[in-house]
């Protein structure tokens, strides 16, 4: 079991097959994440998807960097 406040890459979002290298980057991620209080990030019954991407357009809106693009997040989406 992870420290408190860690993610535990094993949590219930987590797809049975991905390879234990995924599972790693993943749970590093998510702690990344949730160091920079995304907090979000916590929800395991949000899929992967929606907690990494999710957590990266939180990051750059909460930057406050000015950045030319359009970012739409919407949870369970799909890429393709």
């Amino acid at each position: 079991r992870p420290p408190r406040g860690m993610a535990d890459p094993a949590s219930p979002g987590a797809p049975e097959d991905a390879d234990d290298g995924q599972q790693l980057r993943f749970g590093e991620i998510v702690n990344l994440l949730l160091s920079a209080g995304y907090f979000r990030a916590r929800i395991s019954s949000l899929s992967q998807f929606d907690r990494v991407v999710g957590g990266l357009c939180w990051c750059i809106t909460s930057s406050g960097a000015e950045v030319d693009v359009d970012i739409l997040f919407q949870e369970n989406s799909t890429i393709g």
